[in-house]
């Protein structure tokens, strides 16, 4: 939690780095800096905790840009599924190549949260392994 001398205070996440708030607040009104892959991660949740929905689209483009081969790893599924990244999950699921890879990313997930779309888009994965 963040607070000022007037006692206003504004909840953030647990993990937190001023800079990476103060370069989502810079692509949220323009800049098109280059960031790596890691720092695209922290800035859209960041922007998604915030609400700045156009900053998370920003980064979900600028990750499946810098990942043309992305780690298949169960955390990139969790972001893409927590921050409605669709598109990046779509990305993700491209790179699937079994369905006994696909049954194990999602016994790791939770269905729960994930939105219609990404339901849609592994199933249709699914269907088409």
């Amino acid at each position: 939690m963040i607070s000022d001398s007037k006692r206003l205070c504004v909840r953030v996440p647990k993990s937190f780095i001023p800079e990476d708030f103060v370069m989502c607040l810079q692509i949220t009104h323009g800049v098109r800096p280059q960031l790596t892959a890691k720092e695209f991660k922290s800035i859209a949740k960041i922007a998604f905790h915030f609400g700045f929905s156009n900053t998370v689209r920003y980064c979900e483009e600028q990750l499946i840009k810098i990942n043309e081969q992305p780690n298949l790893i169960i955390k990139n599924f969790k972001m893409a599924v927590n921050f409605n990244m669709e598109r990046y999950m779509i990305h993700l699921l491209i790179h699937i190549v079994s369905a006994k890879q696909l049954v194990n990313i999602l016994s790791k997930l939770d269905l729960e949260e994930m939105s219609s779309e990404s339901m849609k888009a592994f199933v249709a994965k699914f269907l088409f392994l």
